[in-house]
């Protein structure tokens, strides 16, 4: 069973999402906050974040770059009309942006897809990776 965390302001939005998900079987955890919603998912492997960026969030890059800090490896879906704002980060292949107002059923596709995808590493295979990229065993 995949664990999802939803975060945002959007409730509404976000049982839709949800309500879908847990019909599809998958274990979903909703936040308003984006950090504490990451300090809960600390103790337990997450498999997506789908984050709906407050319009005025003015700390969304610095939320971003915590998000990618800790779970560097999970998919992350933003939904935020500022796009223009994460032009100088080196966003991955497991971070998509997308505009606001995105219906429920997309949500949920793109979240489907990104925990389903080849690209998408075990636990043992993040750990391998991460061994590799910092030259543990040089």
């Amino acid at each position: 069973m995949s664990k999802i965390l939803l975060v945002g302001k959007n409730e509404s939005f976000l049982h839709q999402c949800a309500e879908k998900l847990r019909w599809l079987d998958h274990k979903v955890f909703i936040h308003n906050d984006v950090m504490n919603g990451l300090r809960e998912m600390l103790v337990s492997d997450v498999s997506c974040i789908v984050w709906d960026v407050e319009v005025n969030d003015q700390e969304r890059i610095r939320k971003y770059r915590a998000i990618k800090r800790y779970h560097r490896y999970t998919p992350l879906i933003i939904i935020d009309d500022n796009k223009e704002a994460y032009q100088d980060e080196d966003l991955d292949h497991d971070t998509v942006i997308r505009i606001n107002n995105p219906r429920v059923e997309d949500v949920v596709h793109q979240v489907i897809d990104a925990i389903t995808d080849d690209k998408i590493l075990s636990d043992e295979d993040r750990l391998d990776r991460l061994e590799k990229e910092f030259g543990l065993f040089d």
